[in-house]
């Protein structure tokens, strides 16, 4: 026991409100929390573990709401929902984006080691001049253009700049200028239906100096 002596007075600096339910957890082995959210149901955890219960079934521990509380408490936790949701999109978006410059760095380390060529240009259509209605046509895929069509894949739904491409092309060396990526309605060979999207993307790239980052 923390106390030796039964008739002295103990101290406890604790929180009083949490207490409470401590007590109520002692007498019953199971608490029911208002959901007016003083008291968080991780708090008390942490406070029966402090007053020496161990394994203590989260279950144990319930949320009750009353009709009056719940229009409070709908907001408090959309808000939260809402503040989590904008900050998980912001991760998917820099994830996003830092795939798609992963790729297209990539790529173009490829295309300058085959060619040697600085200046690239990346392109999955062809104007095609024989259709009742003149308009680019995509490319068969084939293993010569497959970097081409990484390139435009990794260029839908994201903006790609010199700045967040420079990030990924330093590993190689390389660092770009003039990034420029044309958008336009196309459509597949043997169809009559046009896309709008990306299909021409053009650069220039350039060694690192000593010392660049």
């Amino acid at each position: 026991t923390w106390q030796k002596d039964q008739e002295s007075v103990m101290f406890v600096e604790r929180d009083g409100g949490r207490f409470k339910f401590v007590l109520d957890y002692m007498r019953d082995g199971q608490v029911s929390l208002t959901g007016q959210g003083q008291v968080s149901k991780e708090s008390l955890l942490k406070e029966l573990v402090y007053f020496g219960f161990s394994d203590v079934d989260p279950s144990s521990i319930s949320i009750e709401f009353s009709y009056l509380e719940a229009p409070k408490h709908i907001a408090k936790i959309t808000e939260k929902y809402q503040e989590k949701l904008q900050e998980m999109n912001r991760q998917r978006d820099d994830l996003n984006l830092l795939i798609a410059c992963t790729t297209v760095a990539h790529a173009c380390c490829i295309r300058y080691m085959t060619t040697g060529n600085f200046t690239l240009k990346f392109e999955t259509a062809v104007w095609d001049n024989s259709r009742y209605r003149s308009t680019y046509v995509l490319k068969e895929k084939n293993l010569e253009n497959a970097l081409d069509f990484q390139i435009m894949e990794a260029n839908k739904n994201v903006s790609i700049t010199d700045q967040s491409l420079n990030k990924e092309l330093a590993q190689y060396g390389l660092r770009s200028s003039d990034y420029d990526v044309h958008s336009q309605q196309y459509a597949e060979a043997n169809r009559s239906e046009e896309t709008h999207g990306p299909i021409i993307v053009s650069l220039i790239l350039s060694k690192l100096d000593d010392g660049d980052e």
